[in-house]
């Protein structure tokens, strides 16, 4: 049986790699540092990690924001081509359709991982509580306090 802890850090699996009662999807694109596409049961689907906010990348008029290929490059090497477990919590879509997730890959909690290294900030927090909440609030704070990414 699985069991996650806080490792002082980011939220890891204990014991199994894979997560009982959660989706297993591989990631088959990463669109930006907080939205990827997956293969979960046979459909492809983008889904926007939960309750994270990245920088942008250039798209439609909008210029690249500082550190958005930072985080565009962090979720490639970390997530490209992986298997990768979803936790939903909350809303299960946004208003874009995309699925709303957490993802743990390798055991650990990604969206965590990007708050930890500056490349995110806690944001659309729209229908609490929610489960990881407090968590991602101090995971943010380590970043600040490490002078990070976008808070460098």
């Amino acid at each position: 049986m699985s069991k996650i802890i806080d490792k002082g850090s980011t939220l890891t699996v204990l014991a199994e790699q894979e997560i009982p009662g959660l989706d297993t999807a591989t990631v088959t694109g990463v669109i930006d540092g907080d939205t990827i596409q997956v293969n979960v049961n046979g459909s492809e689907v983008d889904v926007r990690l939960l309750l994270i906010d990245s920088p942008e990348i250039a798209h439609y008029d909008n210029p690249t924001e500082p550190h958005g290929s930072d985080a565009i490059a962090f979720a490639s090497r970390v997530l490209a081509g992986k298997t990768v477990q979803l936790e939903y919590d909350g809303p299960k879509y946004d208003t874009y359709g995309r699925l709303l997730a957490y993802v743990w890959v390798s055991g650990k909690m990604f969206n965590q991982m990007l708050l930890e290294e500056g490349l995110a900030h806690v944001a659309y927090v729209i229908d609490p509580p929610y489960k990881y909440y407090d968590k991602y609030l101090l995971a943010q704070t380590r970043g600040k306090n490490a002078v990070k990414g976008i808070w460098g």
